[in-house]
């Protein structure tokens, strides 16, 4: 079950970029978006994104998220 904290910081982590970007894009602290992304990829039992910077989208997430732009 995808919380909807989770997915929405998710989408503002791809989209900004960073997590601290995401984090003050959302009014949050680093550490909820962290923690948000962690439960994450815990409740989907998959990694979703490499740390790095920018962050980059796992391969299942990438053709996930190809698909629902098609859609």
């Amino acid at each position: 079950m995808l919380d909807r904290l989770q997915l929405e910081t998710f989408g503002a982590v791809i989209e900004q970029g960073r997590f601290e970007d995401a984090a003050r894009a959302r009014r949050v602290s680093h550490g909820a978006v962290s923690q948000r992304i962690r439960a994450r990829d815990e409740g989907l039992s998959t990694v979703s994104l490499f740390r790095e910077i920018p962050v980059v989208p796992t391969l299942p997430i990438t053709t996930a998220l190809a698909r629902g732009r098609r859609d």
